[in-house]
């Protein structure tokens, strides 16, 4: 039985692309790095905070904002290395 997306992605003339295990193996690194990243920054971010003290409302909220951005960026990364193989598969 099929999705509701893969039934919709056949009308749109799309279908949902098959990896090899390389291929899946290679687009697993790429989270896996990033997911990485991503980890490291909220550790120096709650360690940056742990430093300001728990009266630091404004340095709290510079730090946040700070980590916010750095994982978007970080996020917007991974999906474009992740694109960039797709589109190397043969898949976009």
């Amino acid at each position: 039985m099929k999705s509701a997306f893969e039934r919709a992605m056949e009308r749109l003339g799309g279908g949902t692309a098959s990896f090899t295990e390389e291929q899946k193996a290679k687009l697993a690194d790429v989270t896996a790095f990033y997911t990485a990243k991503i980890a490291h920054a909220k550790l120096m971010a709650e360690a940056e905070m742990r430093k300001l003290g728990p009266a630091d409302a404004a340095g709290e909220a510079t730090v946040r904002g700070r980590l916010a951005a750095e994982i978007a960026s970080l996020e917007a990364e991974r999906e474009a290395k992740k694109g960039a193989l797709r589109r190397e598969f043969g898949a976009e």
